[in-house]
């Protein structure tokens, strides 16, 4: 993988994702994956999408390392479904170009290369795949079209083990279909047709080239072979690949005799696991009516499935820190609006966040439970005795928990959401009731992954950890990302400054912590100075200590930058959004951080973001982030010198950050929960 520092110096440089969906493989893989890494220009990531239950211990380890040397990024899913996987690497993935590829594969020298060039066709390339016993061979006279073929050209259809596709192309699609099931045959023709109706044919380049092993254990040979399997879902797939793609005339013969009804649509995977709403929009959602092209007299109609009316309680009591609340608030608006005609929400807070209560929709209804405050001992203990009879009185059904962990005692199914990772993180435990605390949320977590009826993260990083923490899936589990206000989109279109009339400004938005790592800021902008760039460090945001802040004016007085730094405390809304609007480059290089929500907010003004490369804020900031080493100053006072005084540089990274801020819109990031109560 390469630095992202070095984006910034390339004006033409298009960054390009690997996404391996892979499924009981082994050394094939880590051979494939080798390979890969050899190849030039050096992609940005490799993500290793992996839906194999149990590894060998060997293969396991490989993979574990490569993952913690961050030669690839290895992401685990429960289940085997090759649509899914493919739109979790989608999702995830942070460069402008996403190339798909199979798992048993040995990729040619200039595959990478081929791709990017063939992107000047087409957003949607296709590079030549030789099967075993083939081998590349030019077209002959009015011959149809094969993979193995030696020319360029444009073409209708594609194969999803050698594909590239622009990232927000293939997001604004919908992603892949997980309608289309087993070996999911067709999936890819259908989605070449929808990309294909919206902007025209794809290209196909000989160079971008792999040859496929098709090896006989994993992949889709785990659920047949396409070519010749009896499995009914193959035929289904056929069947439904005609009905998304032709009209429905044309489906008109023959009459469908079986008992079942054949033209409902197979039944996508559990929404819960989708990391966002790719594979919805291109197919089907489960409940949706599919108009029979000539229903026979005995067939009944496809009826639209509903969930059943809920009463759906909310813990909030831990909520008590800003980001918690901006996180809460933001779903809570999200799902009841979504269910106003359907499910009941029951907000349960205390004495001091007691601001949290406001007039969201007629179905939230907010039960204050002071005398309780913020301190979690007196929480922990009220709910034990307390909250089985409030959840009785209310006749809940539900109970979502925001501490990340189960609530304790409660005889109903519960929602987690996993916000912090504070407790794996023990430089930061610094007394006795610190390390205690963290060893209970470590205890509640791994309880929480083994036996939540639901749970989900703000991140992958955190998915990632609860995983590896407790060495266990969950039972439904997906990535629930944070979202911008509406508003704050709003007022940050009505105010996008160009470079030259922003300040040479470094700006920091956060609650000063030390694990906020504001020191290390402090001497990258000591040594932009040194540059002889006058910029100014503005930090907003309340601090943990008067001890801490003093900590920070000191280091400042240190390094001779005193006079170049403002404090400014918790600010208004409006005071927040002039800081995003005029700095010209804001910087994160925080040690434990779930999310990054200041993060973004800065990117949908258009203002790039220097971030360390640990926890959430890489994969959050994608590719409108700089990614920094932690702790590595000369390469943060690099990154900010680019973005201080080069105005091509800044543009280009300002318009990847207004790209990358579109895809947390909150109606966008909150459809996993939403489309998970959906079907309750």
């Amino acid at each position: 993988m390469i630095n992202n520092i070095n984006l910034l110096q390339s004006n033409n440089y298009m960054s390009i994702s690997l996404v391996i969906a892979t499924y009981q493989r082994g050394e094939i893989l880590l051979e494939s994956i080798r390979l890969l890494q050899e190849l030039q220009p050096i992609p940005l990531e490799i993500l290793i999408i992996d839906q194999t239950q149990n590894h060998d211990p060997n293969i396991a380890q490989a993979l574990n390392t490569l993952g913690q040397t961050q030669k690839i990024r290895w992401i685990r899913l429960p289940r085997p479904s090759i649509p899914k996987a493919m739109n979790t690497g989608l999702q995830l993935a942070q460069g402008d170009t996403v190339l798909f590829l199979d798992d048993d594969i040995i990729p040619n020298p200039n595959l990478i290369k081929g791709h990017l060039q063939a992107h000047q066709q087409a957003h949607l390339v296709v590079g030549q795949v030789i099967q075993p016993n083939e081998q590349p061979l030019p077209l002959q006279s009015g011959e149809p079209f094969r993979f193995n073929s030696t020319e360029p050209c444009f073409i209708q259809d594609c194969m999803a083990g050698n594909l590239s596709i622009k990232t927000t192309i293939a997001r604004q699609l919908g992603g892949f279909d997980e309608n289309f099931q087993g070996a999911a045959f067709k999936f890819e023709s259908e989605f070449a047709h929808r990309y294909t109706q919206q902007y025209g044919p794809i290209y196909f380049e000989p160079t971008a080239s792999i040859h496929h092993l098709m090896a006989q254990r994993g992949g889709t040979r785990a659920h047949g072979h396409h070519l010749r399997t009896a499995k009914p879902t193959h035929s289904l797939g056929a069947y439904y690949y005609l009905l998304k793609s032709r009209p429905p005339l044309a489906l008109a013969t023959p009459q469908p005799t079986h008992q079942s009804h054949p033209y409902q649509t197979p039944s996508p995977p559990p929404l819960v696991d989708s990391p966002l709403p790719l594979g919805r929009t291109g197919g089907i959602s489960l409940g949706t009516q599919v108009p029979c092209p000539r229903p026979p007299l005995s067939c009944t109609p496809c009826v639209p499935s509903f969930s059943i009316p809920m009463n759906i309680a909310i813990d909030a009591l831990p909520t008590n820190h800003l980001s918690g609340q901006h996180v809460l608030l933001g779903h809570l608006k999200q799902i009841a609006t979504a269910h106003h005609d359907r499910h009941q929400f029951y907000i349960f807070h205390h004495k001091d966040n007691r601001h949290l209560c406001r007039n969201l929709a007629p179905n939230v209804h907010w039960i204050d439970c002071s005398p309780l405050g913020e301190s979690w001992s007196r929480r922990l203990l009220w709910e034990l005795l307390h909250l089985n009879s409030k959840l009785e009185q209310i006749q809940a059904d539900w109970l979502i928990s925001t501490s990340g962990a189960l609530v304790p005692g409660v005889k109903i199914p519960q929602i987690v959401l996993a916000q912090n990772p504070w407790c794996y993180f023990p430089q930061f435990h610094t007394s006795w009731r610190n390390r205690a605390k963290a060893w209970g949320q470590r205890l509640g977590y791994r309880h929480a992954q083994r036996h939540a009826a639901a749970i989900f993260y703000l991140s992958q990083y955190v998915a990632d950890t609860y995983h590896r923490d407790a060495d266990c899936f969950p039972q439904h589990g997906a990535v629930l990302y944070v979202g911008v206000d509406d508003d704050t989109f709003t007022t940050a279109a009505q105010n996008r400054i160009p470079f030259e009339q922003r300040s040479l400004e470094v700006l920091v938005v956060s609650a000063m912590t030390p694990h906020k790592a504001v020191e290390d800021v402090v001497a990258a902008v000591a040594q932009v100075h040194q540059q002889g760039i006058p910029a100014q460090l503005t930090l907003v945001g309340p601090w943990s200590s008067d001890r801490y802040r003093h900590h920070i004016e000191t280091l400042a007085q240190h390094h001779h930058i005193t006079n170049f730094l403002t404090i400014t405390g918790k600010v208004s809304t409006t005071a927040l959004h002039e800081h995003y609007a005029k700095a010209r480059a804001f910087c994160l290089l925080s040690r434990c951080e779930s999310f990054g929500i200041p993060a973004i907010e800065a990117q949908a003004f258009g203002t790039p973001t220097v971030v360390a490369d640990v926890c959430a804020p890489p994969e959050v900031a994608g590719p409108g982030g700089v990614v920094v080493p932690v702790g590595a100053i000369d390469q943060t006072t690099t990154a900010l010198t680019h973005l201080l005084q080069e105005g091509n540089t800044w543009s280009q990274a300002s318009q990847k950050a207004l790209e990358n801020a579109e895809r947390f819109r909150w109606s966008q990031v909150a459809q996993p929960l939403v489309e998970f109560l959906d079907n309750l």
